[in-house]
Order: structure tokens, then sequence, then C-alpha cells
């Protein structure tokens, strides 16, 4: 029901059963999140290296077979490659923490009541974050037709290149700070933001000149021509690639 009211809302023709197949694997991927989570505590940042190699190579495999093969595929079969390739990135990680995982059958009144407390703020945080990066797409679904979301999502697709680096540094950068701030390192938190602000931004601002420079034969090498008015909005939102170091 959720799925086919949001359809409507963003006047997007054939949104609800992809949302519908996409929700079956949302199981899968907390149990994906936990085990990220054990790496990057253990600074198993190599396992991490895989363990998100594994969600998106065998997704960029199908679809570059179809590219060069020059078969057509549909979205509802794209959308289940993508639940294929979820499921094999959960495998890939409960392989990696099998040995960290050990089950207690218990119930310990303290420790869900400091898991309650810590989960709503990560809950509320990234609720935020993900309806302020997200906000522009409900509102270009809701206002424009689906030809010009499409146009205006090529520029966030290209955002995505920068959101990689960035995210892994962060990845690392922060279990660390959590675990000097578990010492009262104060000097050495310090130390820690200056160097990921720093490390950010000798990505980000090349990037940034990058975009100005050639939107225009990115996003023609990217989309192609029919998507050549991405080019403004796109040089619009690298400014914000300048400015996520500090968030």
């Amino acid at each position: 029901m959720g799925a086919d009211a949001l359809e409507m809302l963003l006047n997007a023709e054939g949104l609800a059963p992809l949302l519908k197949i996409y929700s079956l694997i949302l199981p899968l991927l907390i149990i994906h999140t936990h085990n990220l989570i054990l790496m990057q505590a253990k600074f198993d940042f190599k396992a991490y290296f895989f363990a998100g190699i594994a969600k998106s190579l065998p997704f960029f495999l199908v679809i570059s077979l179809y590219y060069f093969s020059q078969e057509s595929i549909d979205l509802a079969q794209l959308a289940w490659y993508q639940n294929y390739a979820y499921a094999i990135a959960v495998l890939v990680s409960w392989f990696q923490v099998r040995g960290l995982l050990k089950f207690h059958w218990a119930w310990h009144r303290y420790w869900m009541k400091e898991i309650f407390h810590f989960g709503k703020f990560v809950f509320g945080t990234n609720l935020i974050s993900m309806l302020t990066s997200s906000l522009d797409k409900f509102l270009l679904g809701a206002l424009l037709s689906p030809v010009q979301v499409a146009i205006a999502n090529t520029a966030g697709r290209v955002m995505n290149m920068i959101e990689i680096p960035v995210n892994s540094i962060a990845s690392i950068t922060y279990p660390k700070a959590s675990a000097a701030h578990e010492k009262m390192q104060v000097p050495e938190i310090v130390l820690i933001f200056e160097k990921t602000v720093g490390m950010m931004f000798s990505i980000t601002l090349p990037f940034f000149i990058f975009v100005l420079l050639l939107a225009e034969p990115l996003i023609y090498y990217i989309a192609g021509e029919a998507y050549m008015g991405a080019a403004p909005f796109l040089r619009i939102l690298s400014l914000m690639s300048v400015l996520s170091p500090f968030e």
C-alpha cells in the first residue's frame, strides 16, 4: 500500500513493484550492516573493503554483461539482480566475521537500555541524513516529469563518485576517534579530525574543479547526449562536495 502511494506521489509509474522487490532484501541488509560494524570495531578494513566490493561488483558485472551483449533488461529484473548481489554480500561479510560471532541467549536489561538509547540517536541521525540527501529527489519527483527527474538524477550519480572515497575515509577514522574518546584522549581526537578533514578536502577540491571545467564531457561520457541538460545542475551540486568534509 505504501509503495503504491509513493508511486502516485512521485509521479513515477512502475516504482511500486521496484520498492516491493527491494524491500525483500532489507532484513538481510541488517545482518550485513552489523557485520560491517564488527569489522570497523576490529579495524579490519581489508575485510571491510571486500565486503563492500561483494555488494557492488556482481551487480556491475551483470550490467556490463547486458551492455556488451546489447540485450534488453527491464527494471524489475534489474531490481532482482541487485537483491542477489546484496545476498552475496551478506554471505561474504558473514564469512569474514564468523569467528567474532558469539551468541548468548539471555536478557540483559542494562545492555538493552544502552543499545536502545544509542540506537535512537543513530536512527535519528541516519534518518535526517537520508532525508536531507534525498529531499531534492522527492521534490523533483513530485514537481517534474520522470524525464526531467532522470536528467537531474544523472548529476546525482556523478556526485556518488566523490562520496565513495569520502565515506571510506570516514569509515576508517570514526572508530579510531571513538576509541580515543573512550580513553578521554582529547588531543588525539582533535588530531584525527584535522587529518580526516584534510584528507577529504584533498579529494573533494580537485573533484570540484574538475567538474566545473569538464561537466559537459563528463555527462556525455556517462549518460549520453540526451542528458546534457544535467551539466549545469551538476556544477551546482559539485559545490556540496567541497562542504562535505566539514559535515
